[in-house]
């Protein structure tokens, strides 16, 4: 070669040198987009390894390019360089080629397994284990307990049908007319002996029987706190003297229903036992979770993730989307889920309408969790498609919804509209 591109290409370079020595500075990658003029003379040494000195003048800069001007030269043993050049180049360009887009660090990218753990492949595992993995015990206590709270409903719902006047039922609202012909159904059936044992006598218990019963109920449960304060006040949300959610966020005792509640405590180990599968299978999974709301589920999904500070190990997900329909539970989250901010991405979303039209990527998510909040849609199969349409192929869905709700969940959240949007 006459000049090597190698050569060549390290000229150029010297022009990124010179704007060290400039007020300019490079934002982004430069390449060279053209030249004015090069010429080259015919004396110039092709020995590898041979040393030259290379000038540069810098004409011009911004954001975009920058323009300059290079001189080759012989260099001589003692340092100095030739009076003639062996190359001119004017009007060098170099053009940026623009900023990259930026991405999200990943704080976890040089974490290196250094232990294995053997674990059944869920996508092989036969059904029959995997139930039996899942499957509780009976606990009787529990019925004993599930008993009362029936028994303690009953008590303030017939106490607030008694206390309703028919100006009171004629302004109802479209949910708590509904609620209302509810109550009436469960005074019905438990005059009728339906709605327990001996159920047909519980309207023949004095104030005193009555008392008792309520303090043993908010005494024994999280289901019990709840009805033991909204149970009195029912009259009065019918009234809309009170709201439902008013009283349920007092003290926060609706985070912690969501988290305690009679089953729906066991409903969030029996999740975190099937995601522990999910993200031992693949630990880079990305999760979008629909109505988090209180985060009740998402505490007992983040604690199989892990989040690196008890482990060593980097969570078991690449990212994990909580999101509501309203962002009025995203500040507490992040406040209770502040270990785990490098995977968590807070946003709004309603199933209900088109999910890419609110900046959700179809087809992304590996697991989507509904936890006790698909029922409260309108249309269950515009719902359902929304939900299949953000799957990746072959994602799961995990989704938990109540089969038999007990009388104190219906009267819990019968007072909400949402409750009543399917049915």
């Amino acid at each position: 070669h006459v000049l090597h591109p190698t050569t060549l290409d390290s000229i150029f370079v010297s022009a990124y040198g010179a704007l060290l020595g400039s007020n300019s500075h490079l934002n982004s990658p430069h390449v060279p987009k053209k030249i004015k003029t090069l010429w080259v003379s015919s004396k110039i040494v092709s020995q590898s390894g041979y040393r030259y000195k290379s000038y540069v003048k810098v004409h011009h800069t911004d954001s975009k390019s920058f323009q300059s001007a290079i001189s080759l030269f012989d260099a001589k043993e003692d340092g100095d360089a030739s009076n003639e050049p062996v190359l001119a180049m004017d009007g060098f360009v170099c053009q940026s080629v623009g900023a990259g887009i930026p991405r999200q660090l990943d704080l976890h990218h040089d974490d290196i397994c250094s232990t294995l753990q053997w674990a059944p492949d869920i996508s092989f595992m036969d059904t029959a284990h995997l139930k039996q993995e899942l499957i509780f015990p009976v606990d009787q206590e529990e019925e004993g307990v599930i008993l009362d709270l029936r028994r303690a409903c009953f008590h303030y719902v017939h106490c607030a049908l008694g206390s309703l006047t028919l100006a009171d039922v004629q302004q109802l609202e479209w949910h708590h007319q509904r609620f209302y012909a509810w109550m009436k159904l469960q005074v019905t059936q438990a005059l009728h002996g339906e709605l327990g044992p001996g159920s047909s006598k519980w309207v023949e218990d004095t104030t005193e029987d009555k008392r008792k019963l309520f303090k043993s109920v908010q005494a024994s449960s999280v289901n019990g706190e709840v009805i033991y304060r909204l149970g009195p006040q029912i009259a009065a949300m019918l009234r809309r003297e009170v709201t439902p959610l008013e009283l349920l966020m007092e003290d926060k005792l609706l985070y912690k229903y969501y988290r305690h509640a009679l089953k729906f405590d066991r409903a969030n180990v029996q999740l975190s036992k099937i995601i522990r599968h999910i993200v031992h299978k693949n630990p880079r999974v990305k999760i979008l979770e629909i109505g988090a709301g209180t985060g009740g589920t998402t505490r007992s999904l983040l604690d199989v993730i892990g989040n690196g500070k008890q482990s060593g190990f980097g969570p078991l997900a690449s990212e994990y989307h909580f999101t509501d329909v309203s962002s009025g539970f995203f500040v507490e989250a992040q406040e209770q889920f502040a270990d785990w901010n490098d995977i968590l991405i807070y946003r709004k979303l309603d199933i209900e309408a088109d999910p890419a039209k609110q900046g959700f990527e179809l087809g992304s998510y590996d697991v989507i969790v509904a936890c006790q909040v698909l029922h409260a849609t309108k249309r269950m199969k515009t719902t359902i498609e929304n939900v299949r349409r953000l799957l990746k192929p072959g994602g799961k869905l995990l989704m938990m919804e109540s089969t038999k709700n007990q009388v104190d969940m219906q009267l819990t959240f019968g007072l909400l509209p949402g409750w009543w949007l399917s049915k």
